[in-house]
């Protein structure tokens, strides 16, 4: 009798687990900054650090993941050697393939693309240009995805704010809400990046108090790993939390994860990635 109803108990709690909609519901997005390939870093210079780049993101396995400062040859290099994954984005420069880009990488055996594009941050949002008193081009580039199991659909964003324009920074921030707010009122939406602002900058203090959108940071039911997401290729280099990856209502942040590894003293980028486990709500 004891073992009939352990056995029993034990079917159970496996009908439980293959049924439970947290586990098919749950997704891994990750945002890193991969830091462009110029010469002049030296050791740091991509050579230097690609095998490290697809070392991690084979490792960790996002679900989806966008980068920031890739240019058209890394993305090449990234593509070739992440077969799993479908990329969709465009250069800043041009629209094309000149400038960085600000990529979504999805893996294609969990997710259809749907449909997708890429507007500047500024002013006229439909081709190449600064806006307000940024120093260079600014762009964001979504996504919208279809979970080829469940039929759920949801949008991704992901972007690379002004280093130099507080304003621009602003009004970015602004200007991606809006385009998110309207476009996934009814539909679960993530926005990630490097922000290149702090969490005290007014531009994210009053994005998060006047705005649907969560802080995965503030919001994970666990965290691990430094604050800081910007390294500057240096153990010693000042805290800086810029990075960040938001989401609206319809997710619940499980897990949160700044990934502050190097190899052999050579830094994968001046950037630690940062990835988070969210899960849709019914």
């Amino acid at each position: 009798m004891t073992i009939c109803k352990s056995i029993f108990l034990s079917l159970i709690f496996i009908l439980l687990w293959r049924t439970n909609p947290v586990h098919a519901q749950e997704i891994s997005v990750m945002t890193y900054n991969i830091r462009l390939d110029v010469a002049s870093d030296g050791i740091n210079q991509w050579s230097n650090r690609k095998g490290k780049v697809i070392s991690q993101i084979k490792y960790y396995s996002p679900h989806i993941f966008g980068l920031q400062e890739a240019l058209s040859h890394q993305l090449e290099y990234i593509s070739e050697n992440l077969p799993d994954y479908e990329w969709c984005g465009v250069g800043r420069e041009d629209g094309k393939k000149a400038g960085e880009f600000s990529p979504i990488f999805f893996n294609k055996r969990l997710f259809e693309k749907v449909k997708d594009g890429t507007f500047w941050l500024a002013e006229d949002t439909s081709k190449p240009g600064k806006g307000w008193d940024a120093a260079l081009p600014r762009i964001a580039t979504w996504v919208q995805l279809k979970n080829r199991k469940t039929g759920r659909e949801f949008i991704v964003y992901n972007t690379h704010f002004d280093h130099v324009g507080k304003v621009a920074r602003t009004e970015s921030l602004k200007l991606i809400a809006k385009q998110a707010n309207a476009n996934s009122s009814s539909m679960p939406a993530i926005i990630m990046g490097d922000l290149n602002t702090v969490p005290e900058e007014e531009s994210i203090s009053s994005f998060k108090q006047t705005s649907i959108w969560q802080d995965a940071f503030e919001f994970a039911q666990i965290k691990h790993g430094p604050v800081c997401t910007f390294n500057g290729f240096s153990a010693s280099h000042p805290e800086r939390r810029i990075d960040y990856i938001f989401c609206n209502k319809y997710f619940e942040v499980k897990r949160y994860l700044v990934i502050s590894e190097i190899y052999n003293g050579v830094f994968p980028s001046d950037h630690w990635p940062v990835m988070v486990t969210l899960s849709l709500k019914k």
